[in-house]
């Protein structure tokens, strides 16, 4: 069986195993792009990191992959990924910026959960994560984030708390740009509420590092919630005119996708990866989902997005 796609959980061990880069704080930090060895390491293969990402080009260009759609990145680009998004790297030219990530466990020492996170809406499935500012923008950004690499180098005894604070101006300044650039219906296609999604998503993240068992229900993801399947499933129906089971095929789909367009792994492999009885079952739930068949889906290979 081809290998699924690796998961680390913390910061650290994904730069050590993708880039042999060490001594990277596990849980945040602050990568300066021009550091990374293009030269030794030419391209990042698909990963999946328990942290949250935010990446920030200013010069140079190289290609994106999140989850199942290609980006350009170039100077202006500002990019967004979650602990359950799937991410590569290639076609690295003279790229210069940054990448701040801050895991889960970072949010919680100052009392800020990940539940604060659904204001953000780039952080949300489904959601736009690549946007493109305008110059004068992207100065104003990219002094935010100097100033975030001056705290980070400074040694200050208080300087985690300091920079907690930073990260927190900077991610209401990203949601600023972000309600700026794209209007409304293009920001919340999918609004589901905020725990059900959240308890769906945990679940492929578990999935992810081996550490879930059989598919995941409506009845599963309501006892997590404390409440009743019927209260949970007609509360999404009526804010997202789709039903919960709707949204947990969608959602299975979604990871169909990235594993065929990001892996090798075969219709069968990925059928067995995501509890599916056997492939037939699994390709007539595909095609019903998606309007085509697994095979059909990787044959016609991804499209670039701007």
């Amino acid at each position: 069986m081809d290998r699924p796609i690796p998961y680390f959980s913390s910061i650290d061990e994904a730069f050590r195993k993708n880039a042999s880069i060490h001594a990277i704080k596990p849980h945040f930090e602050l990568y300066e792009l021009e550091q990374y060895p293009v030269q030794e390491v030419p391209e990042i293969k698909p990963f999946r990191l328990n942290a949250y990402v935010i990446g920030f080009i200013t010069s140079g260009t190289a290609r994106l992959t999140i989850n199942s759609n290609e980006y350009e990145i170039k100077r202006g680009s500002l990019y967004f990924s979650s602990p359950w998004d799937i991410r590569a790297y290639n076609k690295m030219s003279d790229w210069k910026g940054f990448l701040l990530f801050f895991t889960p466990d970072y949010l919680s020492q100052f009392q800020f959960t990940e539940n604060s996170l659904h204001e953000m809406d780039f952080f949300q499935p489904d959601a736009q994560v690549v946007l493109s500012l305008e110059e004068e923008r992207t100065c104003q950004l990219e002094e935010w984030f100097l100033r975030i690499k001056t705290e980070l180098n400074s040694g200050h005894p208080h300087s985690m708390k300091v920079l907690f604070h930073y990260i927190h101006i900077l991610l209401y300044k990203c949601r600023e740009l972000y309600q700026e650039i794209l209007p409304l219906n293009d920001r919340q296609r999918t609004p589901v509420p905020a725990l059900f999604l959240e308890k769906l998503n945990r679940y492929f993240t578990e999935m992810a590092a081996s550490q879930a068992e059989g598919q995941v229900t409506i009845q599963q993801i309501a006892d997590e919630m404390h409440l009743h399947p019927h209260y949970v499933s007609d509360l999404i129906k009526k804010q997202t005119g789709k039903t919960a089971t709707q949204i947990i095929r969608e959602r299975y789909v979604q990871e169909a996708k990235t594993l065929l367009r990001n892996t090798k792994m075969s219709v069968s492999e990925i059928s067995y990866h995501l509890h599916f009885k056997d492939t037939s079952n699994f390709t007539k739930f595909f095609k019903n989902v998606a309007g085509v068949t697994p095979k059909a889906f990787r044959e016609k290979g991804p499209g670039i997005m701007p």
